[in-house]
């Protein structure tokens, strides 16, 4: 496999396993926070738009919002795509 330039291909691969290790990471926060000794796997916080913004233009509205949420084993998930995807 060359390893220069990516294709297209490669990188939709890469993203996918971002989402994947992001949203497996977050679960197994949530999961964790119910076990003492595993609380400060869900140890995060917030950022983004939390007040809806929203546009009435009479025939019809548009609500925007945009939230992320980032807990320590959401970044370990993301790390272990990073990982994964090397290795493939």
């Amino acid at each position: 496999m060359s390893r220069g330039v990516p294709s297209a291909k490669s990188s939709w691969v890469l993203l996918f396993l971002v989402l994947v290790g992001a949203v497996l990471g977050r679960l197994i926060g949530s999961f964790a926070a119910n076990i003492p000794a595993l609380k400060w796997l869900n140890y995060g916080d917030s950022f983004g738009i939390t007040n809806p913004l929203v546009v009435d233009l009479g025939v019809f509205s548009l609500t925007f919002a945009f939230t992320i949420h980032f807990t320590i084993a959401c970044i370990l998930g993301i790390v272990i795509a990073f990982i994964i995807y090397r290795l493939l």
